[in-house]
């Protein structure tokens, strides 16, 4: 509950020259509902040119991310 108010905050008042850093957003929830989630959140903070650092545990996550042009990701891990 309390990281879905600071993404709300976040999503709120970031503008194109914020530094947004996000650690394991969603790390207690269901995989596909949490990388649902952080998905969304993420597509919406892109639409600016904000600088974002995201780590997540969801490998789904990254490699949807990875057929986007503006995103550059790294994916750590078991396959």
């Amino acid at each position: 509950m309390v990281e879905m108010r600071s993404m709300s905050t976040i999503l709120k008042l970031h503008t194109n020259r914020s530094l947004i850093i996000i650690d394991e957003l969603c790390r207690g929830t269901d995989e596909f509902e949490g990388a649902a989630l952080c998905y969304s959140i993420l597509t919406e903070l892109m639409k600016s040119k904000a600088i974002i650092f995201f780590t997540s545990h969801f490998i789904s996550l990254c490699r949807a991310l990875q057929k986007n042009l503006n995103v550059n990701t790294l994916c750590i891990g078991p396959e």
